[in-house]
C-alpha cells in the first residue's frame, strides 16, 4: 500500500521529465539536419542525393525540344557531355542511414541558362559569353545543391517558350543578350518565384525588369541609363581553356585588324599608314567555327583593335579579346575606358592612337622565342584573372546562389562596392586638391514657345537632335572633366540668361532659283559644297566660340535678308555656287568690316572690277590656272570632302558597268560615242537628287565619268568624285587637269577617253570580293585625306577666326 501512494506521488514528476526529455531530443535532432544541410553542404557537397541513380558531382545539362541542343563546345569540360562524367563512388553513392533506409530525395534547384539561335553567327558570338557562365555555374552544381539547364532557343519556339518549361520556385532564370529580352515577361516570372538574371552583352542594356542584370565591361555603370532597382554585377568573359594557341615564329610577324573593316572607315586610313602592308583584315573568322579559328590563330600572333567609333575611352570588347588572350597572342589596342583599361593592364598593349604603329614594331621586332615566352605568360596571367570561377567569386555569384536556396535576400557585388568607395575617395581627394575651382560647363540650351500646345510640338520636334547631342556626349571621356547644363528656355529665359554678349557669326548663304524644278536639281549640285563647308565646321571646336547661320535665298530676296542680318565688324560670310551671288551686296559687306568669301561652285569669276569679297574659293586647281585673277581677292582650293550618307540604298548589281552623267539640265556633248565605246554593258544616267543617286547605286559598281567636253586634261568634277567615292564606289574618268589628276590618282582610275574601256574591263574581271575591298581602301583613303575639317584648315579659314577673335 505505501508502495503504491509513492509511486503514485512520483508520477506527475517522471511524467513531465520524459517529456522535456523528448522535447530536447527533436529539438536535437532539427539541429543536427540544419548543420548538414545548411552549413556543410553547400560548402564541401559532402553526400548526394536520394539513390545510387542521384545526380553525379558533374551536372547534367538538359536539352528541351526548345533548344538545339547542347551547344556548349569543348571549352566547358565535363558540362559538355549531356549526361555527366563518371564520379568517384564516394563522391556519388549516397550514405544510407543507421537504420539501412535511404534519405528522402530532395528536388534540386535548376539554373535556366538561356541563349537566342537568332542564326550560326550571332550564337558563336554569343559562345565566349554562355561558355563562362556554364563553367561558372559548373562549380556551384558539383556542390549538389543545383541543376544547370542550358537551352539554345529557336526563334519560332520563343515566344511559347517559357509557359511549355513550367518553372518553379527557386529556381534562377538567366537569359543572355539583348534580342527578345525586352519581350519576356520577368514580372511574371518574379511572381512564380524565379529569380531572374539579365545578362547584357551590348554597350548599354535594354529596359528589362529582371532582378538583377550582369555587365561585362565598367563604362556601362557610369555611361548608361541604369535604373536603381535592379542589382547589377560586373561579370565578364573569362578564360577558355581550350581555345587553340598561337605559334610564334621567328620570322616578323604581321599585324591583324580582327574586326569588321566597313564598320571603321573613319580611321582605317590612317591604321593603314601607321602598319603598312604588315596590316592584314578577316573579319569572318570572328564568326566561323573553332576548326577555322584553330587553323587561323596558328600562323597570327599579333592583333590590332579599335572601336568601331575609332574614339577613345570606349569598353574593352571582353568576348572577342578572351579568345585572342585565350589563344596567346598580343593585343594593340586604343586607349580604353579607365576602369575597364585597369581589369586588362599587363594583358593589353593600350596606347594612343598614333602610337600603335610604334608598339607594334616594338613586338615585331622580339625574336620568336622571346614572343613565345611572353605570350605565354600573359595567358598565364589571363587564366588566373579571369577563369570563370574566379569570376563568379569576385561577383558574389556563388554567394548569392547559396543565399537563394536558403531563402536569404541576395548579397551585393563587392566589386562596386569597393569602386565606389574609390570613387568617392578620389572626389573628395580632388575636392580638396581643387578647393573651390569648378568643372567647365557644356550648356545644351533649347528655346520652348510659351504657349503649352506648341510646345508639346516643338518639344517633339526638337527631340531627335537633342537626344543625338547629348547621347553622344555621354557615350564619351569628356564628361568626367566637363559639366553638363541642359535646359528648355522662353524667349525671355533666354535673353535674361544670355545677357547682353553676343556671338559672332559665321553666315554660310547660297542661293537658289525660283522654279521649283530647277531648285531641284540646283540644291543636289550644291549639296556637296554646303556639306563639305558645314561638316567641317561642325568637326572643329570653332562652333563652341561662333553662331552659324545657315540660309537658302532667291536672287530676290538676298538684298532684304543682308540689311536684316545686319553683319558685323569681324564676322565671317561665306555664299556658295554662282545662283544670286550677283545680288550680294561685297562692297558693302566689306566696308562694314565683314570678311566676305565666295565659294564658286562652277567656272570662272570673270569679273574685270573688284568685286568686294575677301577671298575667291574654287574647287579645281584647272580653274585656278585658267581662270582670271578677281582683283583685290586671295584664290584659294577649297575641293568638295567626304560626304557622309550619300550612300545607295540596297546592295551593289551584279551588272559590273555603270555610267553617270551628273549635270541634270544638258547632256555632255561625248555622251553618243562614249556609250558606243564602251559597249552594252554602259548605260547613261542622268540624276537629278540625291534620292536618284541613291538608286542608281543598286545596278552597279563601276561608274564611268567625264567632263561635259569630252578630252583629257579637262574638269575633275570633284563634287561628282567625292559622292561617288563616298559611297564606295570604283570610278574610271578622262584624264583630268595635271594637278588635280595628282590629288586623284589614288582614289580614281584615270585614263584617255578612248582607254575608258579596256580600264572599266580591268576592275569588271574582278571578283566582287576583291572589288569590294578595293573600293573599300579608296573610299577610307579618301575620307581621311578630304576630311572637311582638314580641307577647311587647309584653306586657312581656322586660322582667320582665330584672327577675327
Amino acid at each position: 500500500m505505501s508502495f503504491s501512494l509513492s509511486l503514485t506521488r512520483l508520477w506527475p514528476a517522471l511524467r513531465f521529465s520524459w517529456l522535456a526529455f523528448l522535447v530536447l531530443f527533436i529539438g536535437l535532432r532539427l539541429l543536427q539536419d540544419w548543420i548538414r544541410r545548411d552549413l556543410l553542404l553547400p560548402e564541401f557537397a559532402v553526400y548526394a542525393h536520394a539513390s545510387v541513380a542521384a545526380t553525379p558531382a558533374v551536372p547534367t545539362i538538359h536539352a528541351t525540344p526548345l533548344a538545339t541542343g547542347t551547344a556548349a563546345g569543348p571549352d566547358v569540360g565535363p558540362v559538355a557531355s549531356p549526361t555527366g562524367s563518371p564520379a568517384s563512388p564516394a563522391k556519388n553513392a549516397a550514405r544510407p542511414t543507421p537504420g539501412g533506409m535511404m534519405p528522402q530525395t530532395k528536388r534540386l534547384s535548376r539554373i535556366r541558362l538561356w541563349v537566342q539561335d537568332l542564326d550560326q553567327i550571332y550564337l558563336y558570338m554569343m559562345e565566349a559569353f554562355y561558355l563562362t557562365l556554364m563553367t561558372g555555374f559548373t562549380v556551384a552544381c558539383n556542390r549538389g545543391a543545383w541543376q544547370l539547364d542550358f537551352q539554345v532557343v529557336k526563334n519560332q519556339a520563343f515566344p511559347a517558350a517559357i509557359e511549355k518549361v513550367g518553372f518553379q520556385k527557386g529556381d534562377v532564370f538567366v537569359w543572355i543578350g539583348f534580342h527578345y529580352a525586352p519581350e519576356i515577361d520577368w514580372q511574371r516570372l518574379r511572381h512564380k518565384g524565379v529569380y531572374t538574371i539579365y545578362v547584357d552583352t551590348e554597350q548599354c542594356p535594354p529596359k528589362v525588369d529582371s532582378d538583377e542584370i550582369w555587365l561585362f565591361h565598367w563604362m556601362s555603370f557610369d555611361r548608361c541609363p541604369l535604373p536603381n532597382r535592379p542589382m547589377y554585377r560586373y561579370v565578364p568573359t573569362g578564360f577558355r581553356p581550350n581555345r587553340a594557341s598561337a605559334v610564334h615564329l621567328d620570322y616578323r610577324p604581321k599585324v591583324n585588324l580582327f574586326e569588321c573593316v566597313q564598320c571603321r572607315v573613319g580611321c582605317w586610313g590612317e591604321l593603314r599608314r601607321q602598319f603598312g602592308a604588315s596590316l592584314q583584315t578577316n573579319s569572318g573568322v570572328w564568326v566561323a567555327d573553332d576548326t577555322t579559328f584553330a587553323n587561323y590563330i596558328k600562323t597570327r600572333s599579333v592583333f590590332v583593335t579599335v572601336p568601331k567609333s575609332c574614339a577613345e575611352g570606349m569598353y574593352v570588347p571582353a568576348a572577342r579579346i578572351s579568345d585572342l588572350l585565350s589563344s596567346g597572342v598580343f593585343i594593340i589596342s586604343l586607349r580604353s575606358y579607365p576602369d575597364d583599361e585597369r581589369m586588362f593592364r599587363g594583358l593589353v598593349n593600350f596606347t594612343e592612337f598614333d602610337k600603335m604603329g610604334a608598339v607594334y614594331q616594338r613586338i615585331a621586332n622580339m625574336s620568336g622565342q622571346e614572343r613565345q615566352r611572353m605570350a605565354a605568360t600573359i595567358r598565364s596571367e589571363y587564366a588566373k584573372r579571369f577563369a570563370p570561377s574566379v569570376i563568379f567569386e569576385r561577383a558574389n555569384i556563388y554567394a548569392l546562389l547559396d543565399r537563394l536556396r536558403r531563402g536569404l535576400p541576395p548579397p551585393p557585388d563587392p566589386q562596386l562596392q569597393l569602386r565606389r568607395q574609390r570613387q568617392h575617395q578620389q572626389q573628395q581627394q580632388q575636392q580638396q586638391q581643387a578647393g573651390s575651382k569648378k568643372k567647365r560647363r557644356i550648356c545644351v540650351w533649347s528655346g520652348q514657345p510659351a504657349n503649352q500646345t506648341e510646345k508639346k510640338g516643338y518639344d517633339y520636334l526638337l527631340s531627335p537632335f537633342l537626344t543625338t547631342l547629348l547621347q553622344g556626349l555621354i557615350g564619351s571621356h569628356w564628361l568626367n572633366k566637363w559639366t553638363l547644363d541642359v535646359r528648355a528656355l522662353q524667349q525671355q529665359q533666354q535673353q535674361q540668361q544670355a545677357g547682353s554678349k553676343k556671338k559672332r557669326r559665321i553666315c554660310v548663304w547660297s542661293g537658289q532659283p525660283a522654279n521649283q524644278t530647277e531648285k531641284k536639281g540646283y540644291d543636289y549640285l550644291l549639296s556637296p559644297f554646303l556639306t563639305t563647308l558645314l561638316q567641317g565646321l561642325k568637326g572643329s571646336h570653332w562652333l563652341n566660340e561662333w553662331t552659324l547661320d545657315v540660309r537658302a535665298l532667291t536672287t530676290e530676296a538676298v538684298a532684304h535678308e543682308l540689311d536684316r542680318a545686319s553683319l558685323q565688324q569681324r564676322e565671317v560670310f561665306v555664299w556658295v555656287g554662282i545662283e544670286g551671288e550677283k545680288a550680294v551686296q561685297w562692297m558693302k559687306l566689306r566696308q562694314r568690316g565683314v570678311h566676305t568669301i565666295f565659294y564658286r561652285n562652277e567656272g570662272c569669276d570673270e569679273a574685270a572690277s573688284p568685286r568686294g569679297f575677301h577671298e575667291l574659293w574654287y574647287p579645281e586647281w584647272r580653274l585656278i590656272s585658267t581662270c582670271s585673277r578677281s582683283p583685290n581677292a586671295t584664290v584659294r582650293r577649297v575641293p568638295t570632302g567626304f560626304l557622309p550618307g550619300w550612300c545607295m540604298d540596297g546592295p551593289p548589281s551584279a551588272k559590273p558597268v555603270k555610267f553617270v552623267g551628273w549635270w541634270p539640265r544638258r547632256k555632255p556633248s561625248c555622251e553618243e560615242p562614249v556609250g558606243n565605246v564602251l559597249g552594252a554593258n554602259a548605260e547613261i544616267v542622268h540624276t537629278a537628287s540625291r534620292e536618284d543617286f541613291k538608286k542608281i547605286g543598286r545596278t552597279g559598281s563601276i561608274f564611268v565619268t567625264w567632263p561635259e567636253i569630252c578630252l583629257s586634261g579637262r574638269f575633275v568634277h570633284a563634287s561628282q568624285l567625292s559622292a561617288l567615292l563616298s559611297c564606295q564606289l570604283l570610278v574610271v574618268s578622262v584624264r583630268p587637269y595635271v594637278k588635280d589628276e595628282a590629288e586623284y590618282r589614288d582614289f580614281v582610275t584615270l585614263a584617255s577617253p578612248e582607254k575608258l574601256l579596256a580600264e572599266s574591263q580591268k576592275l569588271a574581271r574582278m571578283s566582287v570580293k576583291q572589288r569590294k575591298e578595293l573600293a573599300f581602301n579608296r573610299s577610307s583613303e579618301f575620307a581621311y585625306k578630304f576630311n572637311p575639317a582638314r580641307i577647311l584648315q587647309k584653306a586657312g579659314l581656322f586660322s582667320l577666326l582665330r584672327r577675327l577673335q
